[in-house]
């Protein structure tokens, strides 16, 4: 998908090697918006870490019918976290229309390398959390990844409580071990529960 990358070398290899591509073997790029102009583009919002990586995406998926179909990408503008595409096939308004509020997918092989120690958040649902007080708190069962306030949720004494994931609460994370140590303020989680 990401020509630099070696994640597809042409649209060709693009469509035989993901020919049989599933929903779990892709993670969520972003949400379609509204279509742009008289044409076909569509605006693209994206969910993603590192925007300017996806400046040379060359397809992507759309789940239709429960079936993954591929896009190929004609053009694209990117402001801040949001392209405007200009995709193979959609070549007006009402198609493009069509788009809107569906979900754009990869392939997990088109996420960019991590380095060592990394993890990206929606790899962090699994995850034990750890107070560095209290020792062990619960499985983290989802990332809320908000603009500027990253939240996690955890099972806590069978409750659902949101924690921030902000680098100063946050000691370490272990991605091989699947563990998360964060040191919270104190009563965070009694006030959490209590909601």
């Amino acid at each position: 998908v990401i020509s630099e990358c070696g994640v597809c070398e042409n649209l060709f290899i693009f469509a035989v090697k993901h020919k049989n591509m599933q929903r779990q073997d892709c993670f969520e790029l972003g949400k379609f918006g509204k279509a742009h102009g008289l044409v076909g583009e569509v605006i693209l919002h994206l969910d993603v870490d590192d925007p300017e990586y996806y400046d040379t995406l060359e397809a992507l998926f759309v789940e239709q019918q429960g079936t993954l179909v591929p896009f190929f990408v004609e053009r694209l503008t990117r402001r801040g976290a949001q392209l405007r595409l200009k995709l193979e096939e959609v070549n007006d308004l009402g198609t493009a229309r069509l788009l809107s509020g569906k979900t754009a997918l990869l392939p997990l092989s088109a996420l960019p390398p991590l380095n060592e120690g990394e993890v990206f958040l929606h790899d962090m649902v699994g995850f034990i959390l750890y107070e560095a007080e209290q020792g062990e708190i619960g499985i983290i069962t989802r990332v809320y990844d908000l603009p500027q306030n990253p939240l996690l949720a955890v099972d806590y004494r069978g409750n659902e409580v949101l924690l921030p994931l902000q680098d100063d609460l946050l000691e370490a994370i272990n991605p091989e071990e699947k563990l998360v140590r964060m040191r919270l303020p104190e009563g965070l989680l009694d006030a959490n529960e209590d909601e």
